[in-house]
């Protein structure tokens, strides 16, 4: 028994049962992806690693954070990597499986690169199963799943879990229940400032509510209700759809993107669908011509999330 829950009367803790199993029982437990990644690169000490310009800043900065030499590449109209050709001997290159939806581009990616410097970000491709022999692949459970934290790193690294006394700030779980009695718009203050107490200072353990609601989560179902979102409002706006998208459904789609002719952003939000921004911060880095800047600056890019 846990000494956080040895007490005896008083009141009851949350009923959830201890006894589930984790989508990846193999991988290590982080309390984000960036604390799975940092933890990667404490171990590999990679000499330095190519990173897209479209990516979340709070990602680049687990590398500065570890001290480790950032490249960077741009992106074809296919989100597939323009540069570099080859990887040097001490290299690395992360590639992001964008959306859940670049599962072929994943494959060009392993097939372009040695898979053993190749590091694949599956933050937004929850189901995909971890590609063999690459460098590590990096999960984030809490772009699917409702839960204070969380980050699964799978590799072959011998990459231990810091020791944490993996307990929970109240303030991290209060978005969840807030949307649960009150709706989203009444929680998302309180999300943001979840969000913010996960910056990366270091790897970090999973907390124990984290783990035992990811053990209890029905995958299969949720998988399959998001592949048929995905189908339904793909035959609605694929006609309208000025993104080349795949022709068959991908495996683990987290949100589908919508390039439209005009902006249609602000209609969305007003049907509530709240369209994510990907991310705004990559307009201060990246020319006003270049994909990135245009993908980011969201007036046509509108990404529609997938909910279960």
């Amino acid at each position: 028994m846990s000494l956080l829950s040895n007490a005896i009367g008083g009141y009851f803790d949350l009923e959830i049962d201890r006894n589930g199993r984790s989508i990846y029982p193999d991988a290590l437990e982080f309390n984000s992806g960036r604390s799975a990644l940092g933890a990667l690169m404490r171990v590999a000490k990679p000499a330095r690693v190519w990173v897209p310009w479209y990516i979340c800043n709070s990602v680049v900065s687990a590398f500065e954070y570890e001290n480790i030499n950032i490249k960077r590449y741009f992106l074809d109209e296919n989100f597939l990597p323009l540069q570099p050709d080859t990887l040097r001997n001490g290299d690395c290159l992360l590639y992001i499986n964008y959306f859940g939806i670049c599962d072929g581009q994943v494959k060009e990616v392993l097939c372009r690169y040695p898979r053993d410097q190749v590091i694949i970000d599956f933050a937004q491709a929850f189901f995909a199963k971890p590609p063999s022999r690459c460098m590590g692949t990096i999960y984030s459970p809490r772009k699917f799943v409702g839960v204070p934290d969380g980050g699964y790193l799978v590799t072959d690294h011998p990459v231990e879990v810091v020791a944490t006394d993996q307990t929970i700030e109240v303030d991290r779980i209060k978005h969840l229940l807030m949307r649960w009695e009150r709706g989203a718009e009444a929680g998302y203050e309180s999300y943001l400032a979840a969000e913010k107490s996960l910056a990366y200072e270091g790897p970090d353990g999973m907390s124990i509510l984290a783990k035992r609601l990811l053990c209890r989560t029905d995958y299969e179902e949720m998988a399959l209700t998001r592949r048929k979102n995905y189908e339904f409002i793909h035959r609605i706006l694929g006609p309208y759809n000025c993104l080349d998208l795949p022709l068959n459904t991908p495996e683990s789609p987290l949100s589908y993107p919508f390039w439209a002719s005009e902006d249609v952003r602000a209609e969305l939000i007003s049907k509530k669908v709240y369209v994510a921004t990907y991310w705004p911060e990559i307009m201060k880095v990246c020319d006003s011509d270049t994909r990135e800047y245009l993908w980011a600056q969201n007036k046509h890019l509108n990404k529609i999330y997938l909910v279960f």
